[in-house]
């Protein structure tokens, strides 16, 4: 009797370690995809041009910037130049992020949705039909509000 009862704890041990295991797996592996899937994202990002095109969009736009954000040319520049949009990133939005405003915009013919959160670390941008979140480098976080500058 002791040993079916050694035989079933042990048994259910390995269970619960299996388990645990498997949870463990399972997180690193939707990391991993997630990962993989920012990654491809990024190198698609990166090769399609886009954060040029936005980066010129807004050097093309500096006085309207200016003047919708009441900062001189010379401040608008400078603010353009520390957003440094190509070092941007594409990243998952965190769960507990809230939409703080978004912004309709139109920039080299596309017309697009800028959603800005309370976390300054992240600009969900929607055009075409696609939604991606970039992680935005704390060295620009204080200027991203600026995007809204483009609607």
């Amino acid at each position: 009797m002791k040993a079916v009862a050694r035989t079933l704890g042990v048994l259910a041990l390995i269970a619960v370690i299996g388990a645990a295991g498997l949870v463990f797996f399972a997180s690193q592996t939707g990391n991993t995809a997630s990962s993989l899937k920012s990654n491809a994202l990024n190198a698609v990002v990166d090769a399609s041009g886009i954060k040029s095109t936005v980066q010129n969009e807004l050097d093309a736009h500096l006085d309207e910037i200016a003047s919708a954000a009441g900062i001189t040319h010379a401040q608008a520049r400078e603010a353009v130049d520390a957003l440094d949009v190509n070092s941007w990133s594409v990243a998952d939005l965190p769960s507990e992020a809230a939409a703080a405003a978004t912004y309709s915009a139109a920039a080299a013919g596309v017309d697009a949705e800028i959603t800005l959160y309370d976390d300054p670390g992240y600009v969900t941008v929607e055009a075409y039909g696609q939604t991606l979140t970039f992680a935005v480098p704390e060295s620009a976080q204080d200027y991203a509000s600026l995007l809204a500058a483009l609607s």
